[in-house]
């Protein structure tokens, strides 16, 4: 009794009865097959509720690391900036001491060291987002 047209059927066939006992018992049965299907969707939606739910849930451990806030992405993207912030720093630093005369061969050296490791994080911060845009979004997906 999922669509309209079904239930139209049988009540055309109940106005067509002569008997009113026979007309409404088939009236009940209409009416309960129609609760029937209403349960069947109930559970259905709660399911899909559930399901959604788990999903929220899954979420927010990814970003906020299940109870460890030290292990979630916002914290990991944080460790990395304040890296970055520390390498620049540095190059500052560097920079100051290669315009002061000081050992411009070894400094030069470190320079080169720590622009790659600069490079090497933006990328693994670029990494990082990616992933977990791609976590969102395939969670989204998994929703819809």
């Amino acid at each position: 009794m999922k669509n309209a047209e079904a239930i139209r059927k049988k009540l055309d066939e109940v106005k067509k009865m002569k008997s009113y006992t026979g007309a409404v018992s088939a009236l009940t049965d209409v009416t309960f097959e129609i609760g029937i299907d209403a349960c069947h969707e109930r559970n259905e939606h709660r399911r899909e509720i559930e399901k959604l739910r788990e999903d929220v849930i899954m979420l927010r451990c990814i970003i906020l690391g299940d109870g460890k806030p030290e292990d979630s992405v916002l914290a990991r993207l944080a460790r990395v900036e304040t890296c970055t912030n520390e390498i620049q720093s540095t190059l500052e630093t560097i920079e100051e001491n290669l315009k002061g005369g000081y050992d411009t061969e070894g400094l030069i050296e470190q320079l080169r060291t720590l622009k790659k490791m600069g490079d090497n994080i933006r990328k693994l911060t670029w990494i990082i987002v990616s992933i977990f845009i791609g976590e969102v979004i395939l969670a989204l997906i998994g929703i819809l």
